[in-house]
Formats: C-alpha cells, sequence, structure tokens
C-alpha cells in the first residue's frame, strides 16, 4: 500500500512538471507569434495606404506644377527681355559709327520697296549662293557686343532654336542661320535713325511667322527710345495677324502690320526693365 501511494504521488508530480513545460512552451510560441505579427505590420503596407500616398502626391504636384510654369515663363520673359537690350545696344553702337545708319540688310534695300521682304528680316545671314551676314546679323561678324545666346529666346519652340545653330557660328561658314528676333526693315533710305519717331518698335520678339513666335500671351519690344518691355497681349491678336509661314503671300504685309500695331501698343505694355533713355 504504501509503495501504491508513493507509486501515484510520483505520477502526479510528473504530470504537473509536463503540464507546466507545456504551458511554458506555449507562452513562448504565443510570443514568437505576437514578434512576428508585429514585425510583418511594421513593414508592411496596404493597398489602400498605397492609394492614399499617391493620391497626395498628385494633389501636390497639381499644386506645384502652376506655380513652376509661372517662374519659368517669368524667367523667360526677363532673359527674352535682356536679349533684345544687348541687340538694342549693339545696334546704337553700330549706328554710331555708321552715319546713324541701322545695320543693312539684303531683304531692306535702300533702292526702293520691290525686293522689300520683312517676313526675312529674322535672317542673320543667308546662305548659298549670296551667302553674306544680313541685318542684326552684322553685329556678331563686327563685334559689337552681343553673343550667339543674344539672338535667341529661351522660350521659342519653333523651328529655329540656338541648338540648330549654334555650331554655324563661324566666320567662314556659308550656312543659313535664323535668329529668333526680329529687326524692322526700312526701304527708300528710310534707314536713318534721326529721321524715326523714337517710339517705334525697332526689334521685337520674331514676327516672321505664327509658328515661330516666342511667346504666346504677349512679347517683348524694343524701340527707338532705349526701352523695352513686355506687352501682354491673351488673346494673340497679333499671333494671329502674322503669316502661317515665312513664304506665304501676304507675309510682307501681315508682318508690316504687326510692327504698326507695336508702334501703338502702349497701355498694356508691362516694363520687366528698368526703361532708360538712350542717345537717339
Amino acid at each position: 500500500m504504501p509503495n501504491s501511494e508513493y507509486t501515484r504521488s510520483g505520477h502526479r508530480e510528473a504530470a504537473t512538471l509536463v503540464e507546466r513545460q507545456n504551458v511554458q512552451n506555449e507562452r513562448l510560441r504565443e510570443a514568437a507569434r505576437s514578434a512576428g505579427g508585429s514585425h510583418l505590420k511594421r513593414r508592411g503596407f496596404t493597398l489602400l495606404d498605397v492609394l492614399t500616398s499617391l493620391a497626395v502626391i498628385a494633389v501636390l504636384v497639381s499644386l506645384t506644377l502652376p506655380t513652376m510654369s509661372k517662374v519659368r515663363e517669368t524667367t523667360h520673359r526677363v532673359v527674352c527681355s535682356a536679349h533684345i537690350r544687348e541687340l538694342l545696344i549693339g545696334t546704337e553702337q553700330w549706328a554710331r559709327d555708321h552715319k546713324d545708319e541701322l545695320p543693312p540688310s539684303e531683304f531692306a534695300p535702300k533702292s526702293g520697296d520691290q525686293d522689300f521682304r520683312p517676313e526675312r528680316m529674322q535672317t542673320l545671314r543667308r546662305g548659298m549662293p549670296d551667302s553674306g551676314w544680313d541685318g542684326l546679323g552684322n553685329l556678331w561678324q563686327h563685334d559689337y557686343g552681343v553673343s550667339v545666346a543674344s539672338y535667341y529666346c529661351p522660350a521659342h519652340a519653333g523651328q529655329h532654336p540656338m541648338s540648330r545653330y549654334v555650331n554655324a557660328f563661324t566666320v567662314g561658314g556659308t550656312s543659313e542661320i535664323i535668329g529668333n528676333y526680329h529687326m524692322r526693315g526700312f526701304t527708300g533710305g528710310n534707314s536713318n535713325l534721326n529721321r524715326m519717331n523714337n517710339r517705334l518698335a525697332l526689334i521685337a520678339d520674331g514676327l516672321s511667322s505664327q509658328v515661330d513666335f516666342n511667346h504666346r500671351v504677349g512679347g517683348n519690344v524694343g524701340r527707338l527710345d532705349w526701352s523695352v518691355a513686355w506687352y501682354n497681349d491673351p488673346s494673340g491678336e497679333i499671333v494671329k495677324r502674322l503669316p502661317g509661314n515665312v513664304g506665304d503671300a501676304m507675309a510682307r504685309d501681315q508682318v508690316e502690320l504687326a510692327w504698326r500695331q507695336l508702334d501703338s501698343v502702349s497701355a498694356p505694355l508691362t516694363s520687366l526693365s528698368t526703361q532708360t533713355n538712350g542717345p537717339w
């Protein structure tokens, strides 16, 4: 009997030890599962998280893009204005050295207006067979303080970007070079600055064709009083009056009309640079 009780007592103790060990093992497994689950929760993203993040990014982009676009356009306008001022200064220096005459152009002959081609006055160098520097291109050839960049507007998105011609600016070159700025042509001996009204528009964003106009809501214009200013044209009234292409039959008359419009534009002008009076 005592031996039997001793045996039962030993069995109970062993069972208790096993039960305690099982409980401890279960707790360890539960802790491991909890640790693993929290680790996965920290590292994982649900589809909702991803979609929410994309929505926030899209909103931020939509808010910043208009601001960036306005800053870029304003920068383009200011740089464009500076380029026209450089060309105006070079033209004034040329006139001082050439009896108040503008840089000559084959497209604005002094003999008369039969061969007058005002739509071609963005040409800096004519191509073969009569290759030669022309109009504003004379300023670069004779070193009147302009650079290659002076001839090109950063807002230009047409057929004549600077990258197309930058390697063509060589003294012995013969290929045609077109700039983004337009010098006004005068015929019949009317190119002497002393005979001109100082409010006349002289150099402006290119007017040769609609596809090559530098800006879509206005442009910069330099006058004979040495002012360079931006004119607002949000409805594109001037652009719509330009020829579709340089070779259009009415291109000459359309470009001349555009110059006369720039002469009369005064109220909408918004200066982008300090206006100073020059020697004219």
